[in-house]
């Protein structure tokens, strides 16, 4: 309860909630005359500035905020998740829910990281083999220990590579797919 704020007055603040089904942050406003159906978006920077709460009557769209500023990095726009995967449309996306949006940041000096797609790796775990399926036939296929060694290079020359790991320590590998434009990181788990 809020007691004593003015009518022209909101008070916007995020909350953690416990107990109940439906644990996690909540955004919360304080208003005099504030909607029922008013929603909260959240503007998340992920780089350490704070949250930017915005609400917005169920059902319309949202501006976008400014633009955050993160370093060296370049910024690549605001996504529903965390990880950068679905782009928020500031055009057309309209707010149903209360519902948090990610800055997501780009390094200038890098290939651009994509999802890994049609991209299939299989068995996975595996002892002794591992199959890639859905390449295109021009790419570089690297597998890394979690130290960041190398431990192995193949070419790809068809849409689908076994490539052999059977000499492999047991343990997490990163398997990086690169080709000209872009770069896919996968897990594989060896069992030998």
């Amino acid at each position: 309860t809020v007691n004593g704020l003015p009518a022209d007055k909101t008070i916007y603040f995020r909350m953690f909630v416990t107990g109940g089904i439906n644990d996690g942050y909540s955004n919360v406003a304080a208003r005099g005359n504030l909607k029922t159906n008013t929603r909260f978006v959240t503007f998340d920077p992920q780089n350490g500035e704070d949250l930017i709460f915005v609400p917005v009557e169920t059902g319309n769209t949202v501006s976008a905020p400014e633009e955050p500023v993160n370093g060296d990095l370049d910024f690549g726009g605001w996504y529903r998740e965390s990880s950068c995967v679905n782009e928020w449309n500031f055009a057309t996306d309209i707010v149903t829910a209360d519902i948090t949006l990610y800055a997501c940041w780009k390094n200038p000096n890098s290939i651009n990281e994509v999802q890994a797609g049609n991209l299939s790796l299989y068995p996975n775990p595996t002892n002794n083999q591992v199959t890639l399926s859905g390449l295109q036939g021009n790419e570089t296929i690297q597998i890394f220990d979690m130290t960041g060694r190398q431990a192995l290079t193949h070419r790809a020359t068809g849409n689908k590579e076994t490539v052999f790991v059977g000499n492999l320590a047991k343990g997490v590998y990163l398997v990086r797919v690169t080709r000209k434009d872009f770069s896919v990181m996968l897990k594989l788990i060896v069992k030998n």
